[in-house]
């Protein structure tokens, strides 16, 4: 085999273990962050997140 044919197979080899493992480590989970400051008025935040909301902001009152 010549040289530059086993070069460009170690390198597509070493790309392919690198696809895997950078697809492997990624976590799959989906982190949603809601602005409390809007969730009142803003109508496509979940009931949950706005009671949520509330609860931190109330939380936040009564510490001070």
């Amino acid at each position: 085999m010549k040289f530059e044919t086993v070069i460009t197979i170690l390198c597509v080899i070493l790309f392919g273990i690198t696809l895997i493992y950078a697809n492997y480590d990624v976590d799959n989970e989906r982190v949603i962050r809601y602005n409390c400051d809007i969730a009142e008025f803003h109508p496509d935040y979940p009931a949950a997140v706005k009671q949520k909301c509330r609860e931190l902001l109330n939380e936040n009152r009564t510490s001070k």
